[in-house]
């Protein structure tokens, strides 16, 4: 659906839609759209089905192109990838992250996580992919229904005027789910729905429940080593179960349910949030 977003109304619905498009899969009955993604140049919209399917519109011509390939299960989520003008990542219920060329439809690269597995050999809640989030320096997290978060750094591109000098080639593909340039860490006992990147590797994360986390990516280039350093945790007020999260340079935007399942948005200061342990108002 698309909306005038200079219209003077401050709640629009579908009375003011001024166009639509379906992106539904022909004969596949209650398929859901998921997720939407717009890409950096504002020519195509990426989208995720429960179908299993991912796809892009093209805005000028309302052309919808679907992936040759798609999720065994539900997909939930989905990326374009900063940089690389014709990829995306979508990740699913089938534990997998898929990487297209969507102007050819076919995948580029797959990566599936595995069980986590506790005391006693019994693994929790699927490791279904909830979220992803891209760096504009190329580093994916996915976060998954178990709690666990997923860091891909073999797709890394230092910005300009900040590489390192290191003589360690570097592919000219995005090679961001390459194992060998990952950490999968349990950071939490819920479903991480909300991921948000800011600057070159800092890291926002929130549960389904309101737990928010934020982590440095720190990334060693030349080894080929990659961890997590939490630079704070706090959770929301008033919103009960999230399902957005928006960071900028001076804010924290949260989005979600209250406990009487009534729309609400947090709006917390940057500056007001404290590291662990210590005292903050929102």
């Amino acid at each position: 659906m698309k909306f005038q977003l200079d219209s003077p109304k401050l709640i629009q619905t579908v009375d003011d839609v001024l166009s639509v498009v379906d992106v539904s899969i022909p004969d596949e009955k209650d398929d859901v759209l998921n997720e939407i993604a717009l890409n950096v140049n504002k020519t195509h919209i990426a989208f995720s089905l429960d179908s299993g399917a991912a796809g892009v519109v093209d805005l000028t011509s309302k052309v919808v192109s679907r992936m040759k390939s798609k999720h065994e299960s539900i997909c939930g989520c989905i990326k374009f990838i900063p940089d690389r003008p014709r990829e995306l990542i979508s990740g699913g219920y089938d534990t997998a992250l898929l990487h297209f060329d969507y102007y050819l439809g076919k995948s580029l690269s797959t990566r599936k996580i595995p069980p986590y597995q506790v005391v006693g050999g019994m693994a929790l809640s699927p490791p279904f992919i909830v979220s992803i989030a891209i760096s504009s320096t190329g580093i994916i997290a996915a976060g998954t229904a178990d709690g666990r978060l997923l860091i891909g750094c073999g797709g890394y591109k230092a910005p300009k005027g900040k590489e390192s000098g290191s003589k360690k080639k570097r592919s000219t593909k995005w090679d961001g789910l390459n194992g060998d340039e990952e950490v999968v860490t349990k950071v939490a006992e819920g479903p991480l729905v909300a991921l948000t990147f800011e600057g070159l590797g800092i890291l926002t994360v929130s549960t389904l429940l309101g737990v928010m986390t934020r982590y440095e990516v720190v990334y060693d280039y030349d080894e080929g080593s990659v961890s997590l350093d939490k630079i704070w945790e706090q959770e929301t007020q008033s919103v009960k179960k999230v399902n957005a999260l928006v960071v900028d340079d001076k804010r924290v935007v949260v989005g979600g349910l209250t406990a009487e399942g009534k729309g609400v948005i947090e709006i917390w200061k940057k500056d007001a949030v404290r590291p662990p342990g210590e005292n903050h108002e929102n």
